[in-house]
């Protein structure tokens, strides 16, 4: 048996006290997000769910949701990615999921899961959110009256950046949406 190091293990214990607490913040708006179908696909897939495109698909094929699309696709920095987007039929209405995985020198392993919402539903999003995480950590303003809302966590070796985005341009939704970076070892790859 190949036991880890004490770094490892180290990463191991933050990441899942990291986890735990957030299953507790989350646990306080479990209620709400139940009746509202895009707070129950972004808790479900985006925050419980493993770091990976592949638990996302998994969890898409086992609700059957329609997968629309799956390819490659570049980073910004020019890294390699996979993008897989499905489509929820809800008692609201068609709901995307987007998952995308990809590994790069900047961000390291990232895996971002997003999820669309009717506009209408950005206040009562935002009031999930800061009741789950808080303040925003930062507010940014977009073209065609957005505003795009973060709630960022750091640990040791990675991040999460919880961020809703009130309109996406050209388009009649919001989208909430999970960055989950973490750091790779140096001089590793995730394929050793």
């Amino acid at each position: 048996m190949i036991k880890p190091s004490r770094g490892h293990r180290a990463s191991l214990i933050i990441a899942v006290a990291f986890v735990v607490s957030l299953a507790r913040i989350c646990s306080a708006a479990d209620e709400t997000h139940v009746i509202y179908p895009p707070l129950q696909i972004f808790k479900e897939f985006c925050l419980d769910a493993e770091w990976s495109l592949e638990a996302i698909a998994h969890l898409a094929e086992q609700h059957n949701f329609a997968l629309i699309s799956s390819e490659d696709v570049p980073t910004p920095d020019g890294s390699p990615a996979h993008k897989g987007i499905w489509e929820a039929k809800t008692v609201i209405g068609p709901i995307g999921i987007i998952g995308v995985e990809g590994v790069s020198g900047s961000h390291g392993h990232t895996v971002t899961c997003s999820v669309t919402a009717p506009l209408d539903s950005t206040d009562f999003m935002q009031s999930w959110l800061k009741s789950s995480f808080g303040d925003p950590t930062s507010t940014l303003k977009k073209p065609e009256n957005a505003t795009e809302f973060h709630w960022m966590h750091t640990f040791e070796d990675g991040k999460i950046d919880i961020i809703l985005l009130t309109r996406l341009p050209g388009q009649n939704s919001a989208v909430l949406s999970v960055m989950k970076h973490k750091e790779e070892p140096k001089g590793r790859s995730r394929n050793d």
